[in-house]
């Protein structure tokens, strides 16, 4: 089963949710506990709860700044539910998905897979396109959708033209790596999970994320974002060597233990040497290697949580010929051996008082 809505407004996009989900009463935060008590500011942030016969989780909606709404979502719907967007008004969206995965299309683009780590930027004019998030999939993300219009009273004169030259460029030179899902950089990830994660009283976070949302909005005027730094060389990525470079990734992770050298690659997907590590390093944010290895040590900790997997075991599973090897790998990245990062895990989990529920 599909459920299709139609959105032309923020307006319409809450009325929306009211329709699948329930308002819940100031104060209570997504974990259920009491986090501050409403008051002064509560017309500017609402939270619903998704209604059982539409699925589980929760949708929270602040105002922040003027013209400018923040959503943090987190949800699983019981049936696929496709948001079909036609925003009249020059609206402008960023969104970053802390975890899950939807597709996207917006019209003039392909459709993608928007998942984990991914930054979609939405042109600086009207927006048009749908999304479909399948049911049964836990998806998190943190939206931020402005007027356009009245861009200029978030960032001034200055700012404004700042933001119409990187908009600008977004448009015509990079801003596929967005669509496609660019992965971020530590700086701009902790920004977003920082306010997914917040845990101030309501009446306190309305300060905080415009705070945040200020940060945010000086990276991307500045052109700090990955794909957006002044290099001739990501400028003339296409869509067919962003796949290519995608697939090297791909081919990297098939062959732990003897992953391919820089030539190989560049000969396999029929892209230069000099091109394909700088589209790299665009895309990821890291070389080649260091996210090679990254994605290993990241993996490795996941396998660390299967108590019934031994460090030789899971050394073996990532690529490494010897759990020695490994073990330093992992203390260089983490700053801690394997099977110290274990039992610190397995302490935290146990004395954990509670845990972030849908």
């Amino acid at each position: 089963m599909r459920r299709h809505y139609f959105i032309d407004s923020s307006d319409k996009f809450v009325e929306t949710i009211c329709q699948m989900a329930r308002m819940v009463p100031p104060g209570r935060g997504r974990d259920g506990g009491q986090h501050g008590e409403g008051g002064q500011g509560q017309e500017r942030f609402a939270r619903y709860e998704i209604r059982e016969e539409y699925g589980t989780g929760s949708v929270e909606v602040y105002q922040v700044m003027e013209h400018s709404t923040l959503v943090l979502f987190d949800v699983a719907f019981c049936d696929d539910v496709i948001f079909e967007y036609d925003m009249k008004s020059h609206y402008v969206g960023v969104t970053y998905c802390i975890d899950g995965e939807m597709e996207r299309h917006e019209q003039g683009y392909e459709g993608f897979l928007f998942a984990q780590n991914h930054l979609f930027v939405s042109k600086s004019a009207e927006m048009k396109g749908r999304t479909c998030q399948h049911g049964g999939q836990r998806y998190q993300c943190v939206s931020l959708n402005m007027n356009s219009e009245h861009m200029i009273h978030l960032l001034g004169k200055s700012g404004i033209e700042l933001w119409d030259d990187t908009m600008g460029r977004l448009e015509r030179l990079t801003r596929r790596q967005y669509v496609t899902g660019g992965q971020l950089g530590e700086v701009v990830t902790n920004i977003f999970r920082s306010i997914f994660y917040c845990e101030l009283p309501e009446k306190s976070k309305i300060l905080y994320y415009e705070g945040k949302v200020k940060e945010l909005l000086s990276l991307l005027v500045s052109g700090k974002l990955p794909g957006l730094e002044n290099d001739e060389t990501a400028m003339l990525l296409d869509d067919y060597e962003i796949r290519q470079i995608r697939l090297g990734h791909e081919r990297l992770m098939e062959n732990r233990g003897h992953p391919p050298t820089l030539n190989q690659l560049s000969k396999e997907l029929a892209i230069s040497r000099n091109k394909l590590a700088k589209g790299y390093k665009l895309i990821y944010g890291k070389t080649i290697y260091d996210h090679y290895r990254t994605t290993c040590m990241q993996d490795a900790v996941v396998l660390l949580s299967d108590l019934n997997k031994s460090v030789q075991d899971i050394a073996l599973d990532i690529g490494y010929s010897n759990a020695s090897n490994f073990c330093n790998a992992f203390k260089r990245e983490f700053g801690v051996t394997p099977l110290q990062y274990r039992k610190i895990r397995l302490k935290n989990a146990s004395g954990q008082s509670g845990t972030r529920t849908t």
